[in-house]
């Protein structure tokens, strides 16, 4: 670019008023832009809407079941959607508890060196090999390794087996019945000084779970049980005794899931149609779009719909969901819950409902997706209106380019008038100047 002469006899900004004609020429694209990014943003809050839309066409949305615990330190619950609704008294009599068995006292050997022993030991029924490079942690490693079902640790330098499955014994065979196998060396094993015979060193038995259920005792060999009332999963917490501790577990309907997800739906929806409705102002970028109106209109009208659901709740308004006078899509929370008490499947078909699955009409939820779908989907009106938008930016492109190689030929002539202009008035301005001189001496001279 040449350099700038702006102001200098003319007061005129010629980079500016160049700047300003660019922008002119540049106003069709520019616009092409700003309508492809609100139909963009018209696609995204759309596509969040049938997201949030899938989750009312799932039935477990609209049949949780909650379970209650009145003293969660003994026993929590959870319950199945197909739980049947009820009260069950909880009597923890005991817990669950693994067998445990241990060194009898700290090895004087450290942990990390070689122990010396030799043999194979028989855990569960599993064999594992010990030779005399091991030490304490490598036995205990190789115990973890195998399929013997336990745990090893080493506390104190002292090894520790538990069985991994509660109410079960350990079953422990020695390498040896003399005093030199491996798990009497180890102190594992001991020998009762009234008979004689070796016996595994426990410091923790083992024991099933015994629970009374609404005045019945069960026994399970866990803390979880899950078998005594149908679709529910009771679990036993231990406080390190067996003191008993009852609980009263409440089994009822759940209704803030699908309250949780329904107005998520309303969130979204609102979001969608308030755009809409500024971007279709006076003055916005899509004012009188007439894709958008008829869009706007059929989100309203499917709202508005009635389904045949042969219940009292055919309409949003009757579970609690209408527009307001500001056209907002607003929820009546407690006439929602009401709804959802008296007859969640009836609330779930509004939504879901399917003909292809033998309903009399298809739900608001299902039929609002496959509006979206309409649009928004490969070949959707949406995503045709972006590629008419796109092409028209590149033909703009095209012409804006040509246009600024124009127009930076017309700048440089621009600039070299305004430099001949400049030169011609600076010469102006200097016989100006030598004249006014010559006036100032002859008045000065006849006065």
């Amino acid at each position: 670019m040449s350099l700038s002469i702006d102001g200098i006899a003319s007061g005129l900004n010629t980079t500016e008023l160049i700047e300003q004609l660019m922008q002119i020429e540049r106003r069709p694209i520019t616009q092409m832009q700003q309508r492809m990014d609100a139909w963009r943003d018209v696609n995204m809050r759309l596509a969040n809407l049938e997201t949030k839309l899938g989750n009312l066409l799932l039935s477990s949305t609209f049949e949780a079941i909650k379970a209650t615990s009145s003293a969660p330190d003994a026993v929590t619950a959870t319950a199945r959607a197909d739980a049947a609704v009820g009260t069950y008294r909880i009597v923890v009599k005991q817990v669950a508890k693994a067998q445990i068995v241990a060194s009898a006292s700290p090895l004087s050997i450290p942990a990390s060196d070689p122990l010396g022993l030799s043999g194979t030991v028989t855990v569960n029924g599993v064999a594992v090999t010990v030779d005399a490079s091991m030490s304490l942690r490598d036995i205990a490693s190789a115990l973890n390794a195998s399929e013997a079902g336990v745990r090893a640790t080493i506390v104190d330098n002292r090894l520790v087996i538990e069985h991994k499955e509660l109410g079960k014994p350990l079953d422990l065979v020695d390498s040896s019945a003399a005093a030199d196998g491996v798990l009497k060396q180890l102190g594992i094993l001991t020998q009762d000084q009234a008979t004689g015979q070796w016996v595994a060193n426990v410091i923790q038995h083992e024991q099933n779970a015994v629970i009374e259920v609404n005045g019945i005792e069960v026994t399970r060999p866990s803390n979880v049980i899950d078998d005594v009332v149908d679709g529910i999963t009771f679990t036993i917490h231990d406080r390190g005794s067996d003191e008993e501790r009852t609980a009263v577990i409440e089994v009822a309907k759940d209704a803030n899931d699908a309250v949780s997800k329904i107005k998520e739906v309303v969130d979204q929806i609102n979001s969608a149609l308030e755009f809409m409705a500024s971007r279709l102002e006076k003055g916005a970028v899509l004012q009188g779009d007439a894709t958008l109106i008829r869009l706007q209109s059929a989100l309203r009208l499917e709202l508005m719909e009635r389904v045949d659901t042969g219940t009292p709740y055919s309409t949003l308004s009757a579970i609690g969901l209408r527009f307001s006078r500001e056209g907002r899509l607003e929820v009546d929370e407690t006439k929602l819950r009401e709804a959802l008490e008296a007859d969640a499947q009836a609330v779930y078909k509004l939504f879901a409902a399917d003909t292809k699955s033998g309903d009399a009409a298809d739900g608001i939820a299902r039929r609002l997706r496959d509006l979206i779908r309409s649009y928004t989907q490969t070949g959707g009106v949406i995503a045709s209106r972006r590629e008419m938008f796109e092409r028209q930016i590149k033909d703009i492109d095209a012409s804006i380019e040509r246009m600024e190689e124009r127009l930076s030929r017309q700048e440089e002539r621009l600039y070299r008038q305004f430099r001949a202009m400049e030169q011609a008035l600076s010469a102006l301005q200097t016989q100006s100047a030598w004249l006014q001189m010559q006036l100032v001496q002859m008045y000065a001279v006849r006065g």
